[in-house]
């Protein structure tokens, strides 16, 4: 009948809630158990878990948040870069609530999109405290690139000086990151795309080739005086 059926169902049924807190981790992961929303065992070293099988109370007592360590993750930061508006036509003025652009130290206007890869280096942290932890990430690098780009010129980042300002804009990062405890550990930033926009692109060209003109006529000039004055004086 139905009650020696229930008799029977609610033990298997008993025994396979219990059996739902058994957890396997990874050999790559690291997995951290809340209790009520806070750490199991009150600290972070009882809250880990290593890899291997491990017994948590079963939800919605214990939630299991597993994160893969060893993983290098990639985000994408676009914001300072253009995002080509609502028109397929690139308009004749950059249009600020459309466009992500960066001001340079001496006053030109840059656009700058990057992939930024990380490691998770607190688990506890990352779980704990960070409810999204890439948009945290996204606008502390942003941050820290609109700071350092006030400080180098238009030139320099846009040549010889952009491994400088790389190196910067991740230590800047990663030490506003720390006092966040945000968990996270930048590996690198890659700057995939850094130019003027494309309103002014053609005439920055025209002003960096005229640069480089300048810049070999004066090469030239230095030459052929020093080899010309020593002439002179020996006459």
């Amino acid at each position: 009948d139905a009650l020696g059926y229930l008799r029977w169902l609610l033990p298997i049924l008993s025994v396979g809630y219990l059996l739902s807190g058994v957890v396997v981790v990874g050999s790559d992961e690291v997995a951290v158990v809340m209790r009520f929303g806070k750490l199991a065992g009150g600290t972070a070293a009882s809250a880990q878990k290593f890899a291997g099988m491990h017994y948590t109370m079963p939800r919605p007592i214990d939630e299991v948040v597993r994160l893969k360590v060893k993983k290098v993750y990639e985000v994408d930061i676009d914001e300072l870069h253009s995002t080509g508006g609502s028109s397929p036509w690139p308009s004749e003025t950059l249009d600020p609530t459309e466009e992500g652009y960066v001001l340079t130290g001496d006053r030109n206007v840059v656009q700058v999109a990057m992939t930024a890869r990380y490691l998770i280096g607190d688990p506890v942290s990352f779980a704990l405290r960070q409810y999204s932890p890439e948009e945290l990430l996204k606008s502390t690098i942003m941050a820290a690139t609109v700071r350092t780009m006030g400080e180098v010129e238009v030139d320099s980042v846009l040549s010889e000086g952009r491994a400088e300002f790389i190196v910067k804009v991740i230590q800047r990062a990663q030490q506003r990151l720390n006092r966040a405890s945000s968990g996270i550990d930048l590996v690198s930033i890659e700057v995939t795309d850094l130019t003027p926009p494309v309103q002014v692109k053609d005439d920055f060209e025209q002003v960096q080739a005229a640069f480089i003109d300048m810049q070999t006529q004066v090469t030239e000039a230095n030459r052929v005086r020093e080899l010309e004055v020593p002439k002179a004086q020996a006459a």
